[in-house]
């Protein structure tokens, strides 16, 4: 394999020997990164991926959801996802519902938290989990490669379906 070094001067070249070097710039990655041994001063962003109308999301990321009534996105499995992350943020005051993939096979695959002014007070599961209809509300999930656990969220999520 030719190492390959990319550049912001000479773009991607390559040359006789192995491994991938980036000089300067930003990187893109449109697949699963693996890492193996020591990184130094590593940044992440997230590209947001707005969503106005039913989807199904396919990878992970941050989604704000808006639009002129509430409509329901589909989660991926959560075992095509072993630790990925999906964040969702209610841009509009509508009650958006997340819906698990499994959902019409009566799979409770969303877990986590439900939240009262006095904070974290039992934990409920469902097949959907529906926004506040209340602007700038939010939830973060990660999948255990089983469920996609709700780790924290703003507003009042309501968990619904057997």
């Amino acid at each position: 394999m030719p190492k390959v070094t990319i550049s912001d001067s000479k773009g991607l070249t390559q040359k006789q020997g192995s491994g991938v070097e980036i000089k300067s710039g930003d990187v893109t990655i449109r697949s699963t990164l693996t890492v193996s041994g020591t990184v130094n001063k590593m940044h992440v962003a997230l590209t947001a991926v707005s969503c106005s109308s039913a989807t199904k999301i396919n990878h992970t990321g941050f989604y704000p959801l808006s639009g002129g009534a509430a409509f329901t996105v589909t989660l991926p499995k959560a075992s095509a996802m072993g630790g990925g992350a999906l964040t969702f943020r209610n841009v509009s005051a509508h009650a958006f519902i997340l819906t698990g993939s499994q959902e019409s096979n009566g799979h409770q695959v969303i877990s986590g938290p439900v939240y009262t002014a006095a904070g974290a007070s039992s934990v409920d599961q469902g097949s959907k989990l529906t926004f506040p209809a209340v602007a700038n509300t939010s939830v973060h999930m990660v999948s255990d490669g089983f469920n996609w656990l709700v780790l924290n969220c703003s507003g009042t999520m309501t968990y619904a379906g057997t």
